[in-house]
């Protein structure tokens, strides 16, 4: 059995960005599209709100520049956002009638679990997913 730091992803599609709101629907269909060539249409909601609300943030925070890197692996799909913001997202309770401000609480409600960390250049935040797998009816 290989040790998790030498398994692989099955598939793994990258999109270098410069992040607009106007072409996040742009995005979303890219998305969609990957999922579906993976046989995970059934995660394509999950994962465009959670890239959406990752984008959004570093749209606001950082200097629009991104890295989205979608993995998936046997089970689970690993949705990534890499932006040169040193400056790591701090859990607070967001403030429900404001427009902005709940994107990590969508995240933390859609993912099974997240996690952001620092990098040489930046930080990532990482999101994951379960998904099923080879879910094709037979009829």
């Amino acid at each position: 059995m290989e040790s998790p730091n030498t398994q692989r992803p099955d598939h793994q599609y990258r999109l270098l960005l410069t992040v607009r709101l106007s072409e996040l629907p742009g995005i979303r269909r890219k998305i969609t599209g990957r999922l579906r060539l993976w046989d995970l249409e059934h995660l394509a909601d999950d994962t465009c709100a959670i890239v959406t609300e990752l984008l959004a943030n570093v749209h606001r925070h950082a200097d629009g520049r991104a890295v989205l890197l979608l993995r998936r692996w046997p089970g689970r799909l690993l949705i990534t956002v890499s932006d040169r913001s040193r400056e790591l997202p701090a859990a607070k309770e967001p403030d429900w009638i404001a427009e902005s401000g709940r994107g990590l609480c969508i995240v933390d409600a859609l993912a099974d679990w997240w996690r952001a960390e620092p990098t040489a250049t930046g930080k990532d935040i990482t999101a994951s997913l379960a998904c099923r797998e080879n879910v094709r009816a037979l009829w």
